[in-house]
């Protein structure tokens, strides 16, 4: 396993843990390490904070949230501009 395996597992698995409670207080870099199949060093070493890694991990949920909303949004344009093609074609 190289660093940035590690790394990408130990966001995953701080991804998977948020989705899970309601109370981020209470995540544990070690809930955290455990989930990831690392020990807790890596962790400091990687992210220097539990508050670094959760920020980073709810960073990444918001990306690909902003990412699948973009895709929503060129599909609503492509149907709209479609629909407005075929209202045109069926006048004509």
């Amino acid at each position: 396993m190289n660093d940035q395996d590690a790394r990408n597992r130990i966001i995953k698995a701080a991804i998977e843990i948020l989705d899970e409670v309601t109370d981020v207080d209470k995540i544990t870099v070690r809930q955290v390490a455990e989930r990831a199949n690392v020990g807790t060093g890596l962790i400091n070493y990687h992210f220097k904070t539990k508050n670094n890694l959760l920020s980073l991990a709810v960073g990444d949920v918001m990306a690909q949230m902003a990412t699948k909303f973009s895709r929503m949004v060129v599909y609503v344009m492509v149907c709209s501009y479609t629909w407005a093609v075929f209202q045109v074609l069926d006048v004509c």
